[in-house]
């Protein structure tokens, strides 16, 4: 996956029934993120990230689903030497309704 880690996340906790996980995917070629995702219609998807110099997961941003595909100089900017990128979809109140996505990784993530 050119070299990108990616892991996979887990349910929500205390759902009644095991949500479904988005898949987050990067192409390298293009600079693009994308979601995929088959569940219920979302009101929007957080995306997290931690690096370098702020390696507690950080809300970024909350994305329209239309949005997806998305470069990815909408997705990381600054000049991290490592960073970590994964998204979980919300309601119109703003509460999680998935779990969070697989979480993708540069290279130089330290364990």
């Amino acid at each position: 996956m050119n070299g990108h880690r990616i892991r996979i996340g887990n349910a929500l906790r205390g759902s009644r029934k095991p949500a479904v996980a988005p898949l987050l995917t990067f192409d390298s070629t293009a600079n693009l993120w994308n979601v995929t995702y088959s569940g219920p219609a979302l009101a929007q998807w957080e995306l997290w990230k931690r690096c370098d110099y702020a390696q507690n997961w950080t809300k970024e941003a909350d994305l329209d689903p239309v949005m997806f595909p998305i470069s990815t100089e909408e997705v990381l900017v600054g000049d991290e030497t490592w960073w970590q990128v994964k998204v979980v979809g919300t309601d119109e109140q703003l509460k999680p309704v998935t779990p969070y996505s697989n979480v993708i990784s540069s290279p130089g993530v330290p364990d």
